[in-house]
């Protein structure tokens, strides 16, 4: 609905109840993206895996990378995050934009193929 500043509150909220779990720390980092706040959303993702380090978090954290027009960084971190996420998950188009973005095609080939 776009009311970003709202879904902040309640998930800002939810973060202080379960400050250990990587959910809160990626729905916020999610809701700092979708508003445009790049650099916020990427400490956001580096903070929660600094406490917990999670899939999830990883490919927040490479998709803003990508977004910062970062693409070798996201490609550094999008690689080992889509080893440990499910197959056919998000991660996977996500680490496929960073192979595209790096010149690796020989990976992209494999990924696509």
């Amino acid at each position: 609905l776009g009311r970003h500043d709202e879904a902040l509150h309640y998930a800002r909220r939810w973060q202080q109840a379960d400050g250990l779990n990587p959910l809160g720390f990626l729905t916020i980092a999610q809701i700092l993206a979708a508003r445009g706040d790049f650099a916020a959303s990427l400490a956001e993702a580096e903070r929660g895996l600094s406490i917990q380090p999670h899939w999830t978090l990883a490919w927040v954290q490479g998709a803003v990378l990508l977004r910062l027009e970062r693409y070798e960084e996201a490609y550094q971190v999008l690689k080992p995050a889509v080893q440990t996420a499910p197959p056919h998950c998000w991660v996977e188009p996500t680490y496929a934009n960073a192979c595209l973005l790096t010149g690796r095609q020989d990976e992209l080939r494999e990924l696509v193929l």
